[in-house]
């Protein structure tokens, strides 16, 4: 029973490896993704101000 223990542990400690690294690669992902929305939020706050700027102009002539 003891060798049958110590087998189902080292399974356990194998699969516990394996869930810690997808969920780093998950959490790898995770920051990357915020990221580029971060980005692409900036990205259209400049956009949507430049085309205020604009049409303010547009508007001015």
């Amino acid at each position: 029973m003891d060798n049958e223990l110590k087998d189902f542990l080292m399974s356990l400690k194998e699969d516990i490896q394996i869930i810690n690294y997808k969920l780093d690669i998950n959490s790898k992902k995770i920051d990357d993704l915020d990221l580029r929305v971060r980005i692409s939020e900036s990205n259209i706050r400049k956009d949507i101000q430049r085309l205020s700027d604009e049409n303010e102009t547009i508007i001015e002539v």
